[in-house]
């Protein structure tokens, strides 16, 4: 169950609309680590449950080609209880091991049928890092033309102002529009999209 919920929690994270933050990145990518160290365990704790059943199995087998000696005389009924009990005590502990092999080999089967999805999410991580790269880039860009324009207009004086503040030709005006203009097109240019 608990399985269940971390996979759906790394999916939903994985496919929900993200801004590739650090911080998501590395929430994700610990999912993912904790998750391959879970299918770790269960594999090593499946090969041990498999290799005591092999032994049992060998026992088994050993016990049955054994010539079959005659049946002991039972001496007195309390004896013969005795031998059933052990008997029953036996099967019961046979039946829960084999009931704990079954479990095992379930709990494998699931983790081994999720190993696409977790080389899903990493792709999707993948995309994400290298989307976070060229948004950063995009945004160092739109910051230099932002200190462009401020540093054009950290200079201007008030003789500059009235200079181009000429009423009869206009030409300033026309200049001001032009750089207006060309600056919008390099912040439009640099824009990311989400």
């Amino acid at each position: 169950m608990r399985r269940a919920i971390l996979a759906t929690l790394i999916l939903l994270a994985a496919l929900a609309p993200a801004r590739a933050d650090d911080a998501t990145e590395q929430r994700l990518r610990d999912a993912l680590r904790a998750a391959t160290a879970q299918l770790g365990g269960v594999q090593d704790q499946l090969a041990a449950v498999q290799s005591k059943e092999a032994a049992d199995q060998q026992e088994i087998a050993r016990l049955k080609a054994q010539p079959s000696a005659p049946a002991p005389k039972v001496a007195s009924p309390r004896e013969a209880a005795a031998l059933r009990a052990a008997v029953a005590e036996f099967n019961e502990k046979l039946a829960a091991q084999n009931e704990a092999i079954a479990k095992w080999k379930s709990a494998y089967d699931d983790l081994v049928a999720k190993q696409p999805d977790q080389k899903a999410i990493q792709q999707q991580i993948d995309d994400l890092t290298k989307r976070n790269a060229a948004l950063q880039a995009k945004n160092e860009a739109l910051f230099k033309v932002a200190n462009d324009i401020l540093e054009r207009y950290a200079h201007v004086t008030m003789s500059d102002v009235i200079a181009h503040g000429e009423p009869f030709i206009g030409t300033a005006h026309v200049e001001l529009e032009n750089e207006i203009q060309d600056e919008q097109d390099k912040l439009l240019d640099q824009r990311g999209t989400p």
